[in-house]
């Protein structure tokens, strides 16, 4: 127990020690006094003006270099004169050809007869999806319509709507759609 009371009061004892050095306070305010020595304006006035030059030189060099490639792509070549000797023209040669005197008579071609379908057309698609009303008067819903008896959809005339079924005319038959 006693080294460690001897440990504590050691570190102790260093802790109060005083010290000569003062605290860091950061400065963000210029301080010529602390500036290092040295004519630094002369320096910073050369660094400009050296940096001036250099981008100057280059803005040169390239405009050079543009105005030179520039030269060479739009200069035309030279215009040289080319002679063309014109060969004397010759006459149009004239070939006679039999002419024909005789005309062969075509014979019509012959004319298909209409093709006539034994199948009866194809049924529309449709698709009840509700009936409503009273035994009096009701309404279908056939493919998002609303009808009544004696309405037409898609070529089916409505005939009779029923409290569970739509009976239809189409091309001379019946078609029934019944509710699911």
């Amino acid at each position: 127990m006693s080294l460690i009371n001897e440990a504590l009061k050691r570190t102790r004892d260093a802790a109060y020690q005083p010290t000569n050095v003062p605290p860091v306070i950061p400065s963000y305010r210029y301080d010529p006094a602390a500036a290092p020595a040295g004519n630094s304006s002369k320096t910073i006035v050369l660094a400009c003006v050296a940096g001036i030059l250099v981008i100057g030189a280059g803005i040169a060099w390239y405009g050079v270099g543009f105005v030179k490639s520039r030269a060479t792509l739009v200069t035309p070549p030279p215009i040289t004169p080319v002679h063309v000797e014109r060969k004397p023209e010759l006459p149009p040669k004239i070939v006679e050809e039999p002419v024909v005197e005789t005309l062969v008579p075509r014979e019509p071609a012959p004319v298909a007869a209409p093709v006539v379908s034994a199948l009866p057309p194809e049924p529309p698609k449709l698709s009840l999806q509700g009936i409503s009303g009273n035994s009096q008067s009701r309404e279908a819903l056939i493919n998002n319509q609303t009808l009544v008896a004696g309405e037409e959809i898609l070529g089916a005339k409505i005939v009779a709507v029923e409290r569970d079924r739509v009976v239809l005319e189409f091309a001379g038959g019946e078609i029934v759609l019944r509710l699911r």
